[in-house]
């Protein structure tokens, strides 16, 4: 009984110190409940900068409810700042910053959500010094560039893979710079070289002097375009263009220069260690089809033929029709899709139209079938706003224009009359071709030989029709371009299959639409100020290269170009390589069969809508392949105007080597077929660097001051020099003036800065001696005959009538009613803004 006893006290005793631990546990848990009430009342009522990463810091470090509460007190009141700042953090600021600027991250820095500040983001922010061509294009500067865009790219899942190299414009607002890196003067057109002895600014106005000589005398040009060629990676990630060459131009070079451009860009490319050697060969170069550079591409791009013994000819060689032509190493041509749907859908909204099987297809034709579709509301964009676009640049309203025309179809034509059934067929007909056309561009399930058949099939259907009707059908240049376009895809399979089986043919990048991205960031950055002078260029493409990285790990952030997208859907942007479904790998696609399949399929539609054509003995003849229907000459390099474009006075010079073309110039012409394809590389850049070492100075670097007297004690900074001499405001007798007001009346109400008199501190002009300017100070006598008169004479400030006798001092207003009689008056102030001179009245002598 004790033993039990002893037993049932010691239980006893247990289950008291159990109770009196767990009132301690309960105690402190409702502290803590308290606490996490306190805390989450805090959290809700106030704005806590920083809260998420506050909130990482009490975890990481153990805080408790009252200690994280009372941080979050330090951090409400601005004494406690948590800068654990996550990677996606500084990727964000960074992109706040380049968006909005220095204003937008400081808001968003003072904000609650505390992304770090512009002195925090500063050193991750890489600045890439890109090389901007003064003069003529150098091979130095592209390897540099190349360099500078191309040593720190991930390889990803491959090492080596194809890229393209594209070229185009981009507006500026024709301004010169001053380039402090080189002390030049950047912004002169590409022919200045020929006219000035140096770009460098040097420590006088001599070479300032001589250039604005030459620009007013029209001799050089002030580039209003940058000519922007970049290489881009055929591959599913960092695709986006890196831009090599910045070239202000006038766009008044012949296609031999633009030949001789691409030359030294393709060389570059091949001689540096950061291009061909580490990342892959370059397998076609794309444009948008200017029609210099497309005689430019012609000469380097085709002319020579595929030859037996090169690893493409097993994958070709039995593609008949296909043109074998190409560059060094395979290289081939490319045009923009989506710049081709538009020049379709110009041809289809014109009047002339496009004649198939004898009927001409027009927007009227258009209007009248397009009703006929059911299924489709028209009430959010109607039929004649589809014929009739404000826009022709709208790529969303031609891919909608061309899936219409290819759903006509599918009409019932049992209610048909003979006559419509004959328009019905031509309709249909062209729908198959382009439904082909553009069936693999916006169909992400498709796999990469399905995509091959389509663009086959829409090949041989557009020669077809091109050989039956030709210019009527479509025009020459844009025959020409389309089947480059699928000549080139073709070619880009054959590449990947000798580069690497296991890669992927993404045909959503062909063209140059990387480029246009770029340019379309470059100006978004500028927000209300799109256009730019080329040094700006510079630091926006940087600036959009940052953010396409960015872009590329949240591709969430980024908000798509309207205008870029391929149909109007709100899931559906323009089709990305990580959008596609099929199976997209070189080894999967059988050239040859596909090739054969459409044949077939080309074949069979044409012969269902009344034409019949043999390829196979069309194609046997001699010179005779899909770019040239009827052998001779290239119909994409004719002379004749291209109605595809909205600037129908666009022609082109065919190219003198390229093949089946007109004869070539004089033997005098040093940028002649044979001197451009024999450009060496290797000689130019030693010729270069040879240069460069000869006109390099071992002194100091050159200042960014310039002397305007001779003992040196005034100093202009060059950038001041250069926006000085090149006001346009200061070219009063020229009637090329950009200042209207100037040109009309010699009087002009101000430009780029207010103070429109220590301007004339570096300008040798007088001619604008007599110029009424703003901020001026000015004093006139004026002698009123009239008892009560209104005077309208200027907007000042600080106006003060004097009357000369007995003297009086009276403040007016701008508009000056005074009331006197025979008085000579002086009127003194500063100019605000100036006002059309009427000229004296009867009731007013001037004195």
């Amino acid at each position: 009984m004790e033993a039990k006893i002893t037993a049932v006290a010691r239980h006893l005793k247990a289950e008291q110190l159990k109770k009196i631990n767990y009132w301690k546990y309960l105690k402190r848990a409702r502290k803590s409940v308290d606490d996490y009430k306190k805390l989450f009342d805090l959290i809700s009522n106030s704005q806590v900068p920083g809260l998420s990463r506050l909130l990482s810091n009490a975890k990481k470090e153990g805080w408790s409810p009252s200690k994280t509460s009372e941080k979050t007190a330090l951090a409400i009141k601005g004494e406690y700042h948590a800068r654990n700042y996550t990677e996606f953090d500084i990727d964000l600021a960074i992109l706040i910053y380049e968006l909005g600027g220095g204003a937008a991250l400081y808001a968003l820095n003072k904000a609650p959500v505390m992304l770090p500040s512009r002195h925090t983001i500063a050193d991750v922010r890489r600045q890439h010094s890109l090389r901007i061509t003064v003069g003529e294009v150098k091979v130095s500067d592209i390897l540099e560039n190349i360099e500078v865009l191309f040593n720190d790219i991930e390889p990803g899942e491959y090492d080596r893979v194809g890229h393209t190299l594209s070229q185009d414009e981009i507006a500026g607002d024709g301004r010169l710079c001053y380039l402090e890196d080189t002390d030049e003067i950047g912004g002169l057109c590409e022919h200045a070289t020929s006219r000035l002895k140096t770009f460098k600014m040097g420590s006088d106005l001599t070479s300032i002097g001589d250039a604005v000589k030459a620009i007013r005398a029209d001799e050089i040009h002030v580039g209003k375009e940058f000519s922007v060629a970049a290489f881009s990676r055929h591959a599913p990630t960092d695709y986006g263009a890196k831009p090599v060459l910045l070239m202000p131009t006038c766009k008044k070079g012949s296609w031999q220069s633009s030949a001789q451009i691409l030359q030294k860009l393709i060389q570059a490319w091949k001689l540096s260690p950061f291009g061909e050697a580490r990342h892959g060969p370059l397998l076609s170069v794309a444009s948008d089809g200017d029609a210099r550079r497309r005689a430019a591409l012609y000469l380097v791009c085709m002319h020579r033929e595929l030859p037996r013994d090169d690893p493409l000819y097993p994958f070709l060689s039995e593609l008949a029709g296909l043109n074998r032509y190409t560059g060094d190493g395979g290289l081939t041509m490319d045009f923009d899709y989506k710049h081709l749907f538009k020049r379709l859908c110009t041809l289809l909204c014109s009047v002339q139209g496009m004649l198939v099987n004898g009927v001409v297809i027009n927007k009227t034709l258009l209007a009248e079938w397009l009703e006929k579709l059911s299924g489709h509301d028209w009430s959010d964009e109607s039929i004649h706003a589809l014929l009739n676009p404000k826009d022709p640049q709208d790529v969303p309203r031609a891919v909608k224009l061309l899936c219409l025309v290819a759903d006509l179809r599918h009409l019932d034509t049992s209610v048909f009359t003979p006559s419509e059934r004959n328009t019905h067929r031509a309709l249909s007909l062209l729908g198959e071709m382009f439904d082909a056309l553009v069936e693999p561009f916006i169909n992400p399930k498709l796999s990469l030989s399905q995509q091959i058949t389509h663009l086959v099939k829409f090949a041989h259907i557009a020669c077809a029709l091109f050989v039956q009707h030709e210019g009527d059908f479509v025009s020459n240049q844009l025959y020409g371009d389309l089947q480059c376009m699928v000549k080139n895809a073709i070619f880009k399979i054959a590449h990947s299959k000798v580069l690497n089986p296991m890669l992927k043919v993404f045909l959503c990048l062909l063209g140059d639409d990387v480029l246009e991205t770029l340019f379309g960031r470059s100006r978004m950055i500028g927000g209300h100020s799109p256009n730019m002078a080329v040094d700006e260029l510079r630091q926006r493409f940087c600036s959009a290269l940052r953010m396409d990285k960015i872009f590329r790990k949240y591709p969430y952030l980024e908000r798509r170009a309207r205008r870029l997208r391929l149909v109007r859907s709100r899931d559906l942007d323009h089709l990305s390589p990580a959008q596609w479904d099929g199976d997209l790998t070189a080894q999967s696609c059988d050239i040859l069969a596909c090739w054969i399949a459409a044949v077939a399929l080309a074949k069979a539609i044409l012969a269902k809508y009344g034409r019949d054509m043999d390829f196979l003995a069309h194609f046997a003849k001699d010179g005779v392949d899909l770019m040239r229907p009827k052998g001779g000459k290239y119909p994409g390099v004719s002379k004749e105007v291209d109605r595809s474009l909205e600037d129908s006075s666009a022609t082109t010079i065919p190219p003198p080597n390229a093949p089946e073309s007109s004869s070539s110039p004089s033997d005098n012409d040093t940028l002649d077929a044979a001197n451009i394809l024999a450009f060496d590389g290797r000689v130019a850049l030693e010729t270069e660097r040879a240069a460069r070492a000869e006109g390099a100075t071992d002194g100091e670097p050159p200042s960014i001051w310039i002397k305007l007297d001779d003992d040196g004690r005034k100093l202009v900074h060059k950038k001041t020099v250069i926006r000085t001499m090149m006001d346009p405001t200061f070219d009063i007798n020229d009637g090329k003036s950009q200042d209207r007001l100037l040109r009309v009346r010699y009087l002009s109400i101000g430009g780029d800065s207010w103070d429109r008199i220590t301007s004339k501190t570096y300008s040798k002009s007088s001619a604008n001696e007599h110029l009424l300017k703003i901020q001026g100070l000015f004093a006139t006598l004026v002698c009123f005959n009239t008892s009560k008169v209104s005077l309208a004479i200027l907007q000042c400030t600080g106006i003060k009538i004097v009357n000369t006798s007995p003297v009086t001092y009276l403040d007016a207003a701008p508009i000056a009613e005074i009331s006197l009689t025979d008085t000579r008056y002086e009127i003194t102030g500063q100019i605000l803004s100036l006002v059309p001179f009427v000229g004296p009245s009867a009731d007013i002598s001037w004195a």
